[in-house]
């Protein structure tokens, strides 16, 4: 490969030889510079959306500078406080409502259990009203419709109502069962970010898994391949 020398001690002629030098006017100095200082804006807010999130893995080849994050236990429970009491009528003659939501984390199941206070009206035989509490577990998914985390899977897991007759307790428990059909399936319990959700559509990707550990739920994402 041939290296290109520098002579200084044959400089180039200045004079009627030397090409002419156009002026640069202000104004396309201006604009160059206004063009330059966009682009560093847009570079540093996809750079600000990427280093904002909570790094636990320390995963360096996620797409787009996306790290691994995890949802806090407090925020979970404040995206379900804010969603109750709820009322709803079932099976035609069950007046429910589902109140004071109470979250624990069950990071062995991969799932999280909630409780509920809950209050019954029967409005066709015993036209009484109960009151007690429901428990039920859940797994979570990612909808990428919305970029929200929600419940899936949901079980009853216990149901208390003290007082019950009989007569209508195999329609309770089936009320019960329709509770988490209708009110816990599919239930919201964290939105991402607004910078962080932009980024992750403009990279056209989602995380990979989400995983309940023992101080929230974890979020991860595909690392590219290199």
């Amino acid at each position: 490969m041939s290296t290109l020398h520098a002579d200084a001690s044959h400089p180039e002629p200045m004079g009627s030889s030397a090409r002419a030098v156009a002026p640069v006017s202000l104004q396309a100095v201006t604009a160059a510079r206004r063009r330059l200082l966009a682009r560093g804006a847009t570079l540093g807010l996809a750079a600000g959306a990427g280093l904002g999130l909570l790094s636990l893995g320390g995963c360096s080849n996620l797409p787009g500078g996306l790290k691994n994050f995890e949802i806090s236990a407090d925020q979970l429970r404040q995206a379900m406080a804010g969603q109750f009491p709820q009322q709803k009528r079932l099976l035609e003659v069950f007046d429910v409502t589902l109140s004071l939501p109470t979250l624990k984390l069950n990071a062995e199941a991969n799932r999280i259990d909630t409780a509920f206070d809950v209050a019954l009206l029967e409005t066709l035989v015993t036209r009484r009203s109960f009151r007690g509490s429901v428990g039920f577990g859940s797994g979570v998914r990612y909808e990428p419709i919305d970029h929200s985390v929600r419940l899936q899977h949901v079980n009853l897991d216990k149901l208390d109502l003290p007082g019950v007759p009989g007569v209508i307790g195999a329609q309770v428990q089936r009320v019960a069962k329709v509770l988490a059909e209708s009110l816990l399936e599919g239930l919201s319990v964290y939105h991402m970010p607004k910078g962080i959700a932009q980024l992750v559509d403009t990279l056209g990707t989602q995380p990979e898994e989400l995983k309940v550990t023992p101080t929230g739920v974890a979020v991860s994402f595909k690392p590219m391949r290199v």
